[in-house]
């Protein structure tokens, strides 16, 4: 699971490997806390929150949802979050890898 220290920096996960200077979207899916959580608002607020950070990382990425590099797979679960990341050769490689 990715942890987001203070100053920016992540532990898990690096972004600037995963998206820097690719296309990408993010998809979240909920499972409880139905109500709670408004899902374009939160997957749009993370595509800018993304592309903020990797700005300041002097790197950027490009919001795409036709032909994205990468899909950030957020995934709740109650109260619990999980992160993944599909790319494009995933997706292309395996016809069941699909994000709704």
């Amino acid at each position: 699971m990715a942890k987001l220290k203070p100053g920016g920096a992540y532990e898990g996960y690096n972004l600037v490997v995963i998206l820097a200077e690719k296309c990408f979207y993010v998809r979240l899916e909920r499972r409880g806390l139905k109500g709670w959580i408004v899902l374009p608002e939160v997957e749009r607020a993370l595509d800018t929150f993304i592309e903020t950070e990797l700005s300041q990382m002097g790197r950027s990425a490009q919001v795409d949802f036709e032909r994205p590099d990468a899909v950030v797979v957020v995934e709740t679960v109650g109260d619990r979050c999980g992160v993944g990341f599909l790319t494009r050769e995933m997706m292309d490689r395996y016809a069941f890898v699909r994000v709704s």
